[in-house]
């Protein structure tokens, strides 16, 4: 019950007010991906470069579009008001909340199903190389907001997960602050998308990659003979970190690249109809958007 309360929070802060716009809202569609034979060029790291901060990150949706929509709808319900000391229930001057007629209103940063991906073929060439290893393919829909407003959306693999990650029926239940049987999960990335609109798009990507084997990677480079001493390897980071910013255009395909790992983004544009939940377009848009988008970025 918690968790879902918390959802349905996040739910009011992401849909009140948003401006049903197809200019306005847009798919963004990732796939990380890393190198099976990696070529490091004499490139070795050894700094911590400090992980993406994640303070004025937003989390993806998970829940399946229907349940976001019903989530929706139950925030904006009117609440009955009881009736004042004294009275019947069935009083005739009891006060009652006029009907209100609900609309489901489409949820920024909600992933979208994977029927709805466009880079399924160049996730199945990856899959098919035997020089790549997909680790994410993900998809999702968000307005196009200027410097101050736009959010990075946090992405995440831990090992073991899968691919394309599921949409769950419902909320997922409150973690239990029990001691673990077994250990967490090793990472395997840690990353930030933030898409901005500034006239044009701007794409900002900040991800910290866990290779799995860095001491075998780092052993097979030139110059690294009988591999790295265990001092060398104690003072290395165990993770390597790419941040880059760049243009993007609508439906191309932007390529991110690391020595050891890469990213590709795809941004299009999505049209009222396909939106999630699929909105009912007023008679007058609003002009401006409504005091329930994210603060500030600073």
């Amino acid at each position: 019950m918690k968790t879902l309360n918390i959802l349905m929070v996040s739910l009011a802060l992401l849909t009140v007010g948003l401006t049903v716009n197809a200019a306005s809202w847009y798919q963004v569609e990732v796939i990380v991906f890393d190198y099976l034979k990696p070529d490091l060029d004499g490139e070795l790291w050894f700094d911590n470069p400090g992980l993406p901060p994640r303070d004025k990150a937003v989390e993806l949706i998970f829940a399946q579009p229907e349940v976001t929509a019903a989530l929706t709808e139950a925030i904006q319900e009117p609440v009955p008001v009881p009736s004042p000391p004294g009275l019947a229930a069935n009083s005739a001057i009891q006060p009652v909340l006029p009907a209100v007629s609900v609309t489901p209103a489409p949820v920024a940063y909600q992933v979208l199903p994977p029927e709805r991906y466009h880079l399924r073929d160049d996730l199945r060439n990856l899959q098919l190389s035997s020089a790549y290893r997909p680790l994410l393919h993900i998809a999702w829909q968000q307005l196009g907001l200027g410097n101050t407003r736009a959010r990075a959306v946090h992405l995440e693999k831990l090992a073991g997960s899968d691919v394309t990650p599921r949409l769950a029926a419902t909320p997922a239940p409150a973690a239990e602050n029990t001691e673990a049987a077994y250990p967490p999960p090793a990472p395997v990335f840690d990353g930030l998308v933030r898409l901005r609109n500034v006239n044009v798009l701007m794409l900002d990507v900040d991800f910290a990659y866990f290779p799995q084997d860095y001491a075998r990677i780092l052993a097979v480079q030139p110059g690294a003979a009988g591999g790295p001493s265990e001092q060398l390897l104690d003072s290395l980071a165990d993770y390597v970190r790419l941040t880059e910013t760049k243009r993007v255009l609508l439906n191309e395909l932007n390529y991110f690249d690391h020595p050891l790992f890469g990213i590709l983004v795809q941004v299009s544009r999505i049209n009222p109809d396909d939106l999630v939940p699929k909105p009912a377009l007023p008679e007058t848009a609003p002009d401006t958007l409504g005091a329930g988008q994210p603060a500030e970025f600073e």
